[in-house]
């Protein structure tokens, strides 16, 4: 019988470990990963292309070109796409980011070998037709107006661009003005010079016959070399910005600095550190700010780890009356951080805490491919994610000190406000 009294015994799995992914070097150079997992039969294909905004001339580009590749092909316009992957069930997403554009397809296993010659026509002989823009360019203007009457969205954007300088990809804005000088041929001349270098990511139920077909399709893409591009970097360092906006009763903060990167030997201490700070309902700003002071409904911390650079920064919203107050306290935790120790339950909660949510970040194969797609994007190290795991598990109170008095020093603080 079962006792009911007598909880069931505890054991902490410190073994991360993700799927093994079968590496497949194609005929054209680029590279392909089969990860198998899961028993739905369902498969996801995703193609990450070189094309950020990192690789842009002038701020828009990447976004709308990525935006179009699906609005007409030299055989078909929007319309005859978005019906034929309708008909085949098939998931069509594409997502610009900072360094990559990812296209990605996701259907049943038995349906995505039909829309391959469709991925591929969409990728390699977009039209860019210039109504399709005109209408995509209206819908974002319309989405920056909503978003420039929101503080948290002029104190973002502020934050980077005070912290990467307003010319870096990282820290520029797509405005009106960039908008406006936007061309169909603008976005072919991105595309040919961009949309060349691409690594492909297969996952799920993955029958050896789609594998090989699948194989053959990205064969007829073109594949060219990285390209290169190395914009300067303008660290502002700890400059205070405010940003008035009229008749606004809240104020969004953001404080941060740039920090060092992935694949540095005090990543991993410093991600725990972020976490003991706001990286969760019971850390130490939560507390603070929220549950001892009232200012806010929430706070929280986070390390933004891109493919160039790396940022910390702390975010909240609060009445613009407490602005300089909220200011002095988040400041204050900071370095009360920095110069005592934190005890030991405190810092294994947050451990366990941080270790969990990473190990239920795995759960299905799809999020194991993210985590390979992290570690070959940015040329980590298959032990990656172990070593993480390890180093987090053996730091101490002191070594968090340590961290914090080198990486997250109050002083350094980059501050900005916005309301």
């Amino acid at each position: 019988m079962l006792d009911r009294k007598t909880p069931p015994p505890y054991s902490q799995n410190n073994t991360f470990t993700l799927l093994e992914p079968h590496r497949v070097s194609l005929a054209n150079d680029a590279n392909l990963f089969i990860i198998e997992g899961g028993e739905q039969q369902v498969v996801k294909l995703e193609l990450v292309f070189w094309a950020g905004r990192w690789f842009e001339e002038f701020p828009g580009v990447s976004y709308f070109t990525s935006q179009l590749l699906p609005k007409g092909t030299k055989t078909q316009n929007s319309k005859q796409i978005a019906k034929t992957l309708e008909s085949l069930g098939v998931h069509l997403e594409i997502t610009p980011g900072f360094d990559f554009v990812s296209v990605s397809m996701f259907g049943l296993t038995k349906r995505i070998g039909d829309a391959l010659s469709l991925l591929i026509e969409i990728c390699s002989s977009p039209t860019f037709p210039e109504d399709e823009l005109v209408q995509s360019k209206n819908i974002f203007l319309q989405n920056l107006k909503v978003n420039r009457e929101k503080t948290s969205y002029l104190a973002g954007t502020a934050f980077r661009q005070h912290l990467f300088g307003k010319e870096h990809p990282y820290g520029s804005e797509v405005n009106e003005t960039f908008v406006d000088k936007i061309t169909p041929a603008n976005l072919v001349a991105f595309h040919d010079v961009h949309f060349k270098h691409f690594t492909a990511f297969i996952t799920g139920k993955i029958p050896a016959a789609l594998t090989d077909k699948i194989t053959e399709v990205l064969k007829l893409l073109s594949f060219g070399p990285a390209p290169e591009h190395a914009p300067p970097l303008e660290v502002s360092g700890n400059n205070r910005i405010t940003l008035a906006k009229q008749g606004s009763i809240q104020a969004s903060l953001r404080l941060g600095k740039v920090v060092i990167p992935r694949n540095h030997p005090d990543y991993p201490g410093l991600l725990l550190a972020n976490h003991v700070l706001g990286g969760y309902f019971g850390s130490r700003l939560m507390q603070s700010l929220r549950e001892d002071k009232g200012l806010t409904y929430g706070i929280h911390s986070v390390i933004h780890p891109l493919k160039h650079n790396t940022y910390f920064v702390i975010s909240t919203d609060i009445n613009k009356e407490h602005r300089d107050y909220a200011i002095e306290e988040i400041l204050t935790e900071l370095k009360t951080f920095r110069t005592s120790a934190i005890d030991n339950n405190e810092l294994t909660l947050a451990k366990n805490h941080f270790l969990g949510t990473l190990f239920t970040e795995i759960n299905t194969p799809f999020a194991h491919t993210e985590k390979l797609k992290n570690i070959y994007l940015n040329e980590l190290g298959a032990g990656y994610y172990q070593n993480l795991v390890d180093t987090i598990q053996n730091t101490s109170p002191s070594r968090l000190v340590e961290l914090a008095e080198k990486h997250l020093h109050e002083k350094a603080m980059l501050v900005v406000s916005a309301g």
